[in-house]
C-alpha cells in the first residue's frame, strides 16, 4: 500500500493504493482500495478499512452486542515470519509513515492487545457465550486471491465472580490451517 502522493499534512486524508508486485518486484497491478489517515493516538499513518471486530452472542453469526461493531485502521508491516514459511529473510515492511506499508507473504502484522484502539466494551453484558469475530477486508476492496478466507473468531463465556467483576474464559476457535495462523506461538508485540 502507498499513498497517491507523499503527504506531509497530517490532517489530510491520503488515497491508498494497493500495488500488486510480481515474484520480481515489479508492480502488475494497481488500484485504489482505501485511504491513508493520520492516527493521532498512535502518531503515525494508517490505512482505512482493514478490518472490523464484532463482539457477537451465542455464535459467530449470532446478534451484535451492544455498539460492539467497530471498523479499524492499522498501520500494516511485517512484524514476524509465520511459521518459517516467509521466502523474504528480511522485512520488507517496517514503517508506519506515509510512504509504502504492506505484509509479505509469509510475514505477520501484530498489535499489542493493551494498545489504544483494540478494545471493545462488554459492560452491562449478561453472562452467556459470546464470540469476538473479526473480518479482514471487510468491505471488500483490497485485492486478494481469496476472499473466502477472511473471518476469524474466539469463542468465549463470561461470567461474574461474587463481588460481579467479569470473568472470561476461552471455550473455542475458529479452524486455523496452522498454529500460527491461530496466534499460537506469536511473540508479544
Amino acid at each position: 500500500m502507498r499513498p497517491r502522493f507523499p503527504t506531509s499534512d497530517t490532517s489530510l486524508a491520503q488515497e491508498a493504493i494497493q500495488d500488486i508486485l510480481d515474484a520480481s518486484g515489479d508492480v502488475v497491478e494497481e488500484k485504489a482500495v482505501s485511504q491513508f489517515e493520520f492516527h493521532e493516538e498512535h502518531n503515525h499513518w494508517h490505512i482505512n478499512g482493514v478490518a472490523l471486530f464484532e463482539v457477537r452472542q451465542g455464535s459467530p453469526g449470532g446478534p451484535v452486542f451492544g455498539g460492539n461493531s467497530i471498523k479499524t485502521t492499522f498501520c500494516l508491516i511485517d512484524w514476524y515470519k509465520l511459521e518459517g514459511n516467509s521466502k523474504s529473510p528480511d522485512r520488507a515492511y517496517f514503517e508506519c509513515n506515509a510512504s509504502h506499508q504492506g505484509i509479505s507473504p509469509g510475514w505477520v502484522d501484530q498489535y499489542h492487545q493493551a494498545t489504544d484502539g483494540q478494545q471493545l466494551d462488554l459492560t452491562g453484558a449478561p453472562v452467556g457465550l459470546y464470540y469476538l469475530v473479526t473480518t479482514d477486508n471487510p468491505d471488500g476492496t483490497f485485492i486478494e486471491q481469496d476472499y473466502r478466507n477472511n473471518t476469524a473468531w474466539v469463542g468465549f463465556n463470561l461470567s461474574r465472580d461474587s463481588k460481579g467483576k467479569p470473568k472470561i474464559k476461552v471455550v473455542s476457535r475458529s479452524p486455523c490451517d496452522g498454529p500460527g495462523l491461530c496466534g499460537e506461538g506469536a511473540p508479544n508485540r
